[in-house]
């Protein structure tokens, strides 16, 4: 349980677990075996009970208010039980109803936050259906893992199975991601709100230590603690109008301290690479709270109109070399004022908050 692995992470913050679910293939399938492959060869690690499970019969947007989706292909529906968690591709769901062929959500559960989902994703029903690893694996570490199912004639062969292989990033210890982020009050606003005036940015605290109780929190839940030792950034980037992606390393990140709000304003974003960039940049800036420590590789983001800087960062206290200092009323109308002809020459571009 929650106090088990609290334990744990206090004495290793790099320990890690595999957690593994499946579905039933066929209605004669009794059960499956999960084997696990750490560079050292396939070994049997424990047996696993099967899940309920169904399809997304219709497009899911990332909007944390589309909460209710039609489904097909269901499997062992009655095993459903209202309140339990569910993984919808990546993303944590809450389920909160179950009607015919409808699934009312919770949205962004735990350390995920709402994605889009294209027809045909699984939704798979956690509850006590999961097992976890037995073998002592570290954040870090790279594994494969295969599920064999087992009917009344014995199990699927080894080479048979499909494999799934993944890198364990230490999501355990990690600060969970802010909820309910908002630009100017809503989950969408116009690319070109910037240019137009100031942008209010919200978020509302969520804990890690505190979230562990059967009762699971989605995105839409107000303030929940926060974890201690959490503070926020902002990161703005300029977002490359080819592939609609922010561009690293971030143009930069303002200390948004342990609050859960900030005034985004047009001197915020820095103009002194507007010139050399001008002709591949002309989308606008994205913003993010990065979690802490960093993860290797790109973080993914969502869609256009949704905000990408809803991650929560943790650190003692703002690194001077990277965090950007607010300017003061006459510095900001100064800057302001110096800028405005860039301004005007990227009017055509949009700027657009990002998860």
């Amino acid at each position: 349980g929650h106090t088990e692995a609290d334990a744990r992470l206090a004495e290793d913050p790099d320990a890690a677990a595999l957690v593994a679910a499946g579905n039933r293939p066929a209605p004669d399938t009794l059960g499956a075996e999960l084997f696990v492959d750490p560079g050292t060869g396939f070994a049997a690690e424990a047996a696993a009970t099967l899940a309920p499970s169904a399809l997304l019969a219709q497009d899911l947007g990332d909007d944390p208010t589309m909460r209710s989706v039609a489904v097909t292909g269901w499997n062992d529906i009655a095993d459903v039980t209202i309140g339990t968690l569910a993984a919808l591709g990546t993303e944590l769901v809450r389920i909160d109803g179950v009607a015919n062929d409808t699934l009312t959500l919770g949205r962004g559960c735990l350390d995920t936050v709402p994605l889009a989902h294209p027809a045909g994703t699984p939704v798979v029903i956690l509850a006590q259906a999961t097992i976890a690893s037995v073998s002592e694996v570290s954040a870090g570490d790279t594994l494969a893992a295969k599920l064999l199912t087992t009917t009344g004639e014995g199990a699927l062969p080894l080479g048979s199975a499909p494999t799934d292989s993944l890198h364990l990033a230490g999501r355990a210890i990690r600060p969970l991601p802010v909820g309910n982020a908002r630009a100017n009050g809503g989950f969408t606003i116009d690319r070109a709100a910037l240019l137009a005036g100031d942008v209010t940015l919200s978020w509302a605290h969520r804990d890690r230590l505190s979230q562990t109780s059967a009762v699971l929190d989605d995105y839409l839940a107000g303030d929940i603690g926060p974890e201690p030792g959490v503070r926020y950034a902002v990161e703005v980037a300029w977002v490359d109008p080819a592939t609609d992606a922010p561009m690293t390393p971030p143009a930069a990140r303002i200390d948004a301290g342990t609050g859960t709000s900030l005034v985004l304003t047009l001197p915020d974003i820095p103009a002194g690479a507007a010139s050399s960039m001008r002709s591949s940049i002309s989308r606008g800036v994205s913003m993010r709270l990065p979690p802490q420590p960093p993860v290797q590789g790109p973080i993914p983001v969502s869609s256009p109109c949704r905000p990408s800087w809803s991650q929560a960062r943790r650190c003692r206290r703002p690194d001077p070399a990277h965090a950007q200092r607010r300017p003061t009323p006459p510095e900001r109308n100064a800057r302001t004022a110096a800028r405005r002809p860039d301004a005007r020459t990227r009017s055509t571009g949009s700027w657009h908050p990002r998860r």
